[in-house]
């Protein structure tokens, strides 16, 4: 995932920063400050947050600003048509769907 950061005065301080094999993004040596993290480039599968995560960069800081970005899963879609065994459409009929282990999640 791809992120860049802007300074209060939304100037980008920091471009394409992508985060390891384990999710994780270090950025050091940025001045004391407000700053704001965006999201640039989501992976496949997982949609792009649109919305700045704002941090505070303090004097002496000992410890890294911490920020958890959860993206969530892309959303996809089914269509059923239901069939006679002549392969005429039956109108009227009604499905559920369930999820793997058997719970409703629509009818």
């Amino acid at each position: 995932v791809r992120f860049e950061i802007t300074d209060q005065n939304d100037e980008v301080v920091r471009k394409d920063l992508t985060s390891d094999e384990d999710g994780k993004l270090l950025v050091d040596n940025l001045k004391p400050g407000k700053y704001q993290l965006a999201e640039t480039e989501s992976i496949d599968g997982y949609q792009k947050k649109n919305k700045p995560y704002p941090f505070t960069i303090e004097i002496a800081q000992k410890t890294p600003a911490e920020i958890k970005v959860i993206n969530d899963l892309k959303t996809g879609a089914v269509q059923l048509t239901k069939l006679g065994e002549k392969n005429e459409v039956l109108e009227g009929a009604e499905f559920k769907l369930v999820d793997a282990n058997g719970k409703e999640m629509k009818t």
